[in-house]
């Protein structure tokens, strides 16, 4: 460990694999396991929360960059969120970039152009843990080959079910209630 992060990358690397994620805790670890889903081909998700500097090497090595709000405003020192995506994507021409904003919609840059990927209205009773459950869900259905809207509305879906019921992994939906309640709400 170096002042609380790790300092080496994890060794093995799993060889089978759909997509990877990632995030800023351990720089060294997300470059590693980022680099490895290039190699290999698949989506190598990173969730970028601030500090984003400490994993420079790793948002280069990402194939999809999945901002906070915070981490977004710190990399790029802009507090407009369209603005900061522009301006992130002049650093990583090669990623595929979006921030999400908590219960406000995703904004996803898109050949240029800001979209606005809805959210779902839910009465929120837990929101410990729902950006993490947003990523993985994410990163999950890019290895499951959706595009990145369907991947990024799915994501929406999970992490709002997520948050009307109380705990961690016990209040993630499974496949059946997120089909129910895709089927069932609008974003």
């Amino acid at each position: 460990r170096n002042d609380g992060l790790f300092a080496d990358p994890p060794s093995p690397i799993a060889r089978d694999f759909d997509a990877a994620l990632a995030d800023t805790r351990w720089p060294a670890g997300a470059e590693a396991l980022l680099a490895a889903a290039r190699a290999r081909g698949v989506p190598g998700v990173l969730d970028a929360e601030a500090p984003v500097a400490i994993a420079s090497a790793a948002l280069d090595c990402a194939s999809h960059i999945a901002f906070s709000e915070q981490g977004l405003a710190d990399h790029t020192g802009i507090p407009d969120m369209a603005e900061a995506l522009h301006d992130a994507a002049r650093r990583h021409p090669a990623a595929w970039l979006c921030v999400t904003r908590g219960a406000a919609p995703v904004l996803a840059l898109q050949n240029g152009t800001i979209a606005e990927i809805p959210s779902f209205p839910v009465t929120a009773v837990d929101t410990l843990g729902a950006g993490d459950v947003w990523h993985g869900a994410f990163a999950l259905f890019l290895g499951e080959g959706m595009d990145e809207t369907t991947a990024v509305r799915h994501a929406n879906a999970v992490a709002a079910l997520k948050t009307t019921r109380f705990g961690g992994h016990a209040a993630t939906p499974d496949r059946p209630a997120l089909h129910a309640f895709l089927k069932e709400t609008a974003p």
